[in-house]
């Protein structure tokens, strides 16, 4: 696939016998790819230079990072930057300064149900889950244990130390609707509120 100029693309994709192949396509400008599986679509971004782009529904800014959309569940994972988003959950992790921590953090969204499950490892970081709308965290866990968290214009913004975490939450809505953030299995409500990386405090 063509990529950016001095640099090389490849994409490799393992398949069960009998799939048949995806469908590969250059995406954000040659620096990713898009990828139409039979299950569903993933877009996969890995650039030389700090990228911002919003395209197809995805937000992306950094440098590396990948969106897998399944019938029901979207996965976000950020591998270098501070925000990627899609189907209208984003997930913001920065240093405190602004700039990108090191380490991979992921949420796997549930969009029937809204239940989700996040996990992150690398250096410490501050989390902003947008959800334009939010009144009030609560149950608000790291690694099962309970911390404080911030709403603020709709996002929820906590702390995770530095190493391998998991984190879950609940964000509660005026209009009696709930998003959840979990890594255990909790009690299904609908995530009904869009996000995205656009909105920043």
């Amino acid at each position: 696939m063509p990529a950016q100029p001095g640099t090389v693309a490849a994409v490799f994709l393992p398949r069960k016998h009998g799939q048949a192949p995806p469908v590969i396509t250059p995406w954000a400008n040659g620096a990713g790819a898009k990828l139409a599986l039979d299950e569903g679509t993933d877009y996969v971004l890995l650039s030389d230079q700090p990228t911002d782009l919003a395209t197809e529904g995805q937000l992306v800014s950094g440098r590396a990072a990948v969106i897998r959309l399944r019938e029901k569940t979207t996965v976000l994972t950020l591998l270098w930057g501070t925000c990627v988003g899609s189907e209208g959950v984003a997930l913001t992790a920065t240093d405190g300064q602004g700039q990108a921590a090191s380490g991979a953090i992921s949420v796997t969204v549930d969009r029937a149900t809204g239940r989700c499950q996040g996990e992150a490892d690398g250096a410490a970081r501050v989390v902003t889950l947008r959800l334009p709308g939010a009144a009030r965290p609560g149950a608000l866990q790291v690694d099962g244990k309970p911390v404080n968290g911030t709403v603020k214009d709709g996002a929820l913004t906590f702390s995770l130390p530095a190493g391998k975490h998991t984190f879950s939450a609940y964000l509660l809505f005026a209009q009696y609707a709930m998003f959840l953030v979990e890594v255990v299995l909790s009690s299904p409500w609908r995530l009904c509120h869009p996000l995205s990386c656009q909105e920043r405090g």
